[in-house]
């Protein structure tokens, strides 16, 4: 089976081009076979989730792609069954009536399904699911074909992209962040991202602050405020690695402890080369002294002292780890004793 993106391959994100978009699906479809395609069990909550595109892209391939003119024809179809449902004297013809206007309304919408997968796929990475991103363009397709009007002249793919980006702008700024920001700053954010990209082809390095708000029209003290909207909250028991069997909040580091380093800091260099002596061996206390400038004042790198001592880097880098962790109590003593 083909990648997600050999499928999506040479769409038109803008929608523009509806009869090469329909071409492309139906190859793709077709090259894909999708029709041999069931529903399995899988582990992975990423491969069940292109199972589901996957299906509803075979069934969405059983749809003809409507022409403009096609589309046009059923909007004044709807029109004129929804004025027949409010002229009706009758409950019989007014419930006839509204059949056939929500007929003309399903026609629009499967008509033109492939323009929300083809935006929703520009919308991807950005906190909802594939699947979601779909979902949220077919509710934008079904409002433009309540709300499209025949007589302002517009193609429907043109009126129906507007509320198809609306909708899925809209629900990733309401549903993929913890925290709800505004929709303008999630737009202006996207902006931003676009032009950090762009500039980082152009320029063949980071772009700076004052590049990217030139880009994009702002001022450049608003930049790092919108840099700072980017960024993504993370839940403390969300799981790392393959089996995802540790939270996150295992590899933090708690402010409310002191490392072995800070509490050194904390006493006399008499103190300290007191605890070293009595709890150290020779090759410990010397690492311990050079690294933390017990002697001079002036620290130095592991492989620093790797090469003044003659030995390996990483076994320095043992012995440093095993000296740390035997200072630690005796330390914390005496902080306890200090405090008390």
């Amino acid at each position: 089976m083909r990648s997600m993106d050999a499928i999506f391959e040479g769409f038109d994100v803008d929608g523009d081009d509806t009869l090469s978009i329909d071409e492309i699906f139906l190859e793709s479809v077709a090259g894909a076979g999708f029709k041999e395609k069931r529903p399995q069990k899988s582990r992975e909550d990423k491969s069940i989730a292109i199972d589901e595109v996957g299906i509803y892209l075979q069934q969405m391939g059983d749809i003809t792609l409507l022409q403009p003119e096609e589309t046009i024809a059923i909007a004044k179809e709807r029109d004129a069954h929804l004025t027949a449902s409010q002229l009706a004297t009758n409950d019989a013809g007014k419930q006839k009536a509204q059949e056939l206007y929500e007929n003309a309304l399903q026609r629009m919408v499967q008509g033109n399904l492939r323009l929300a997968v083809t935006i929703a796929k520009g919308y991807r990475n950005r906190g909802l699911s594939f699947v979601e991103l779909i979902q949220e363009g077919n509710k934008g397709l079904m409002r433009a074909s309540e709300k499209f009007d025949v007589s302002r002249g517009t193609q429907f793919s043109t009126y129906a992209t507007y509320w198809i980006k609306q909708r899925i702008s809209r629900a990733i700024a309401n549903q993929s962040r913890t925290v709800r920001v505004p929709v303008h700053i999630i737009q202006t954010v996207s902006r931003m991202r676009r032009a950090a990209n762009e500039l980082r082809h152009e320029l063949h390095r980071e772009p700076h602050e004052h590049e990217i708000a030139e880009r994009i029209g702002v001022p450049a003290d608003e930049v790092p405020l919108l840099l700072r909207h980017n960024r993504q909250a993370h839940s403390l028991d969300q799981g790392i690695g393959m089996r995802k069997e540790e939270g996150l909040s295992v590899f933090l580091r708690s402010r409310r402890e002191k490392s072995p380093a800070d509490i050194v800091c904390l006493f006399t260099q008499e103190q300290v080369r007191a605890v070293i002596q009595e709890h150290l061996n020779s090759d410990e206390q010397q690492i311990v002294r050079l690294r933390f400038g017990i002697e001079n004042d002036e620290g130095r790198e592991i492989d620093e002292i790797a090469a003044e001592i003659g030995r390996p880097k990483e076994w320095t880098r043992q012995i440093l780890g095993r000296a740390l962790r035997k200072l630690k109590k005796p330390l914390e003593g005496l902080v306890e004793d200090q405090n008390a």
